[in-house]
């Protein structure tokens, strides 16, 4: 039987990024990007909690074949799982369910630019609950920055539309939040090897949405998706959960939570560009001059 990957002790954060960090960060905000226009298509279709069970139930297990084929092992079930639940919850299924929520009423760019203030919660809470990621005047002011680049994206219109939907907004910025808390909370993680994390992360979110999805939704009921939707469903999954995943964990384990969670600030590219070829969205394309990384942030 194969021994559990050890748990090394977490690298100091760089105080600066290196070009590999930015590329995996780039390519962590095209795979992450991607699930929100992939969502608007099975939200179409599917109701939320089918949505989640089963895009984590085949995130997991592209995540546990690729660990097998890898050599790393992953820990057995029992008081080591704990950590990874409770990281879980506040990483993944709360976070994704209020995404959902909030897409149902706002377009697939939009969701991911509000998603964007991510970064300012976090440099707060790193600064109270962290010892090695303080508040400094240049990283606030960088990500400050940024947000003037997601105000942008944003744009009039949007805020004019505010009320029309103000619940739905509210569950994105506050899906912003629990990712902040996330990322502090798998501080104490970062010891196990990002492919560990990441299949652990699906694999106890599967075991929580799972038995809600089947209770509620009751899938076998509903009608059968298209196969557009469950090709998304399976981009969503592949792509914006498993993939994305990977990429985020190496870059946090190397760079620290604060500058992996700048990806939140290039996430909006890639839904508004997808959202407009694909979706017909085409006002989003007016967001792009906004939806850049911000300057002298890490």
């Amino acid at each position: 039987m194969t021994e559990p990957s050890p748990i090394s002790p977490a690298p100091k954060p760089l105080s600066n990024m290196r070009l590999a960090d930015w590329g995996m960060l780039v390519l962590c905000a095209v795979f992450w990007g991607s699930a929100y226009t992939f969502n608007k298509v099975t939200l179409a279709e599917m109701p939320t909690l089918t949505i989640t069970a089963v895009r984590l139930l085949i995130a997991a297990s592209v995540l546990y074949l690729f660990a097998r084929w890898s050599g790393v092992a992953i820990p057995p079930p029992g008081p080591a799982w704990r950590p990874f639940f409770v990281f879980t919850l506040f990483s993944n299924i709360l976070p994704f369910m209020l995404v959902l929520n909030g897409q149902r009423q706002t377009a697939s760019g939009l969701a991911a630019v509000l998603g964007a203030t991510t970064p300012l919660f976090l440099i707060l809470l790193a600064h109270l609950y962290t010892h090695d990621e303080r508040l400094v005047l240049r990283k606030f002011i960088g990500v400050l920055v940024g947000l003037a680049g997601v105000a942008v994206v944003v744009g009039t219109d949007a805020f004019a539309g505010w009320s029309s939907a103000l619940g739905a907004k509210l569950s994105l910025v506050f899906a912003a939040f629990i990712y902040a808390v996330g990322a502090i909370y798998s501080k104490r993680l970062i010891g196990h090897p990002p492919l560990v994390i990441a299949t652990m992360q699906m694999t106890c979110g599967m075991i929580v949405a799972m038995p809600f999805a089947l209770a509620i939704d009751q899938p076998w009921t509903l009608t059968t998706p298209s196969s557009k939707a469950l090709l998304a469903l399976v981009a969503t999954a592949t792509l914006g959960s498993a993939m994305a995943s990977v990429t985020y964990f190496n870059v946090f384990r190397r760079a620290g939570a604060v500058n992996a969670m700048l990806v939140t600030l290039l996430v909006p590219v890639t839904p508004i560009l997808l959202g407009s070829l694909f979706l017909g969205d085409v006002d989003q394309f007016s967001c792009l001059p906004g939806a850049q990384g911000p300057p002298g942030a890490t």
